[in-house]
């Protein structure tokens, strides 16, 4: 594990994942599994995931459908999925 300097002189000790593209709902699942294993267990050690998501609009919790300036029709024929996520934020375009 690779060492990282905090800016109050501690070594912060972090895995580092490369998950390559994955879908965000699998990342999303991914991520709150670890979390459950790190509050359940303790089987978890700190992990920075490096990943990039195919196109995706996500509606965190300010955001809803009324802030999207085009209709779900053309969302539908751009293929770009639109996922509602219980994390902080508006409209945020991932890809």
């Amino acid at each position: 594990m690779q060492g990282l300097k905090s800016t109050i002189g501690h070594t912060l000790q972090a895995m580092a994942r490369n998950l390559g593209t994955m879908d965000y709902l699998a990342c999303l699942n991914l991520q709150k599994t670890m979390q459950q294993d790190l509050l359940t267990r303790h089987a978890c050690p700190d992990t920075i995931l490096l990943v990039a998501h195919p196109p995706v609009l996500t509606l965190g919790r300010h955001g809803g459908r009324e802030n999207l300036i085009r209709d779900k029709a053309f969302f539908q024929q751009q293929n770009l999925p639109i996922v509602r996520t219980d994390r902080g934020g508006n409209v945020t375009y991932h890809g």
